[in-house]
């Protein structure tokens, strides 16, 4: 008959259907609207054989029973298909994110590094000039050296808060994530 054509087109429709994040959200409505015209169509299939003497009273409320228990259970799955698909997406976002993130903070960290080390290296020749300036000139360097080392030290502390807060942000960022990715996941269980 001409329903079970239908029928037949949409579930071959169904199993064809892209599902690409795109292509979910746009078919999901027409979904919906194929999967009622056929529940409609088959409970006027149902009241008419009933009417005609066909199929008993009893056995056509058996199949209307039946036919509003397959939609439901289509729609269901179509429900669930467009939630995986939606956590789905939603975790390639997220990765996308945290990668660029990661490495923004290994770039971030490369640069403090690398200005820290150039500052440290200008420091060290400027100090390493002066020491042998004050050498030749016989004077005492302890004081020099003494000052030179708590210029370094202060530098690389420095380089380390930097670094120190570098991984902080990031650390946030991934704790964040997952709290949103568990809550999100929550969400979706829950519909």
């Amino acid at each position: 008959s001409e329903l079970s054509a239908i029928k037949d087109k949409f579930q071959t429709q169904l199993g064809e259907l892209d599902k690409g994040a795109l292509s979910i959200f746009r078919n999901n409505e027409e979904t919906k609207d194929q999967i009622e015209k056929i529940k409609l169509g088959e409970l006027d299939i149902v009241k008419e054989n009933v009417r005609l003497g066909v199929i008993s009273t009893e056995k056509g409320e058996a199949e209307k029973v039946r036919i509003a228990k397959d939609a439901s259970d289509q729609l269901n799955a179509l429900e669930d298909a467009r939630l995986e698909k939606i956590k789905e997406v939603y975790s390639q976002i997220s990765e996308t994110i945290m990668e660029f993130s990661a490495n923004r903070a290994e770039a971030e960290s490369l640069r403090v590094t690398e200005e820290a080390d150039k500052s440290m290296s200008i420091e060290q020749t400027k100090f390493d000039r002066q020491l042998q300036i004050a050498e030749k000139a016989g004077k005492n360097t302890e004081g020099m050296e003494k000052e030179h080392a708590i210029k370094m030290e202060a530098l690389e502390e420095q380089k380390q808060n930097k670094l120190t807060e570098i991984k902080r942000k990031q650390f946030v960022m991934e704790k964040a994530n997952e709290d949103k990715r568990a809550a999100g996941e929550q969400r979706i269980q829950a519909a």
